[in-house]
């Protein structure tokens, strides 16, 4: 099932029985409560203004003194699949959709896949200016692919992929998301991480700056901007594309974003569990509470350290 960013979606789920069954629903395994983004109706769950971080298997399970039963809106390809729709085949992939693909392509098939684009005369420019950093290679060819081409679309990348031998349901897979699978408390997902939190991290996720920043939604020239200012600091690069991402307010920065995101690039939720077990979900309520989530932590390197300044002291004139 697919919906479009920021529209309501609702996913049905009509219930019968005698006695009348109670309804539940569920997200990776998470109780969902009515709140201003989900609301449980008779006729199935609505989702307000959705966003890539909804993705995932949403189960109803119903209730009743004689038993229960449940359905789940699964993540993947059932075995009758048939691709994607004609509608979607017209639509320009996003640059999160681009990252996805470039993560599932080896290198060898990615040199494949842009030469049936069209853009093999720019794999050699990328590659060698990204030598040290394949991935980030592979994702920006395709990016400038989106950006030179006007027929841009998975129409596109489906021929190409079929001239590759390569099963069309990789783009299947490319609009949908890993599911989460994360022991980090439910009372933690919905707070934004402190200072501490992020600087540990970066600490620990290795060379995913690009990738990490293109999937929580920072701009493509952002991101090369921090590559051209910090060229070879990766624990720097990760801690600029975390604060920059947390100052950014166009979706809520919270540790439930940051896990799906981790996820999706292929590190996984546990480094951020390492992090956070020891933390009291107090001190993330307060630190959110007092705005601080949105200030980005500067991080200054010795030569920008000034020393302060001696004030001099103004002579004043004496009246007798």
């Amino acid at each position: 099932m697919y919906a479009t960013h920021k529209t309501t979606l609702l996913i049905p789920c009509h219930v019968t029985g005698y006695p009348l069954p109670y309804v539940t629903w569920t997200v990776n395994g998470s109780r969902i409560s009515n709140n201003d983004k989900f609301l449980v109706r008779e006729d199935g769950l609505l989702i307000q203004r959705v966003a890539y971080t909804d993705h995932g298997n949403y189960t109803c399970t119903v209730r009743n003194i004689i038993g229960s039963d449940n359905s789940t809106k699964k993540d993947h390809c059932d075995q009758n699949c048939s691709g994607l729709s004609d509608d979607a085949l017209k639509q320009r992939p996003s640059d999160i959709e681009l990252l996805r693909l470039s993560i599932k392509c080896p290198s060898n098939q990615m040199y494949q896949l842009v030469t049936y684009l069209g853009m093999y005369e720019k794999w050699d420019d990328i590659t060698y200016n990204y030598r040290e950093n394949i991935e980030v290679a592979k994702f920006l060819i395709l990016s400038k692919w989106k950006e030179m081409k006007v027929e841009s679309n998975f129409k596109a990348l489906a021929e190409a992929l079929t001239n590759m031998d390569i099963s069309t349901h990789v783009l299947c897979q490319v609009k949908r998301i890993k599911v989460v699978e994360s022991d980090i408390p439910l009372e933690y997902q919905d707070c934004i991480p402190t200072d501490e939190i992020l600087d540990a991290l970066a600490s620990r996720i290795g060379q995913v700056y690009f990738q990490l920043g293109a999937e929580v939604g920072l701009a493509i020239p952002t991101l090369e901007h921090i590559q051209a200012n910090i060229p070879r600091d990766l624990e720097a690069q990760n801690k600029e594309v975390l604060f920059q991402w947390r100052k950014d307010r166009s979706v809520k920065p919270t540790i439930r974003v940051l896990v799906q995101a981790l996820v999706n690039v292929g590190r996984g939720a546990h480094c951020l569990q390492e992090i956070i077990e020891n933390v009291d979900p107090n001190t993330l309520r307060r630190f959110e509470g007092r705005g601080e989530g949105a200030i980005p932590k500067k991080h200054q390197t010795k030569s920008d350290q000034k020393q302060p300044r001696t004030q001099k002291k103004s002579k004043k004139c004496q009246i007798s």
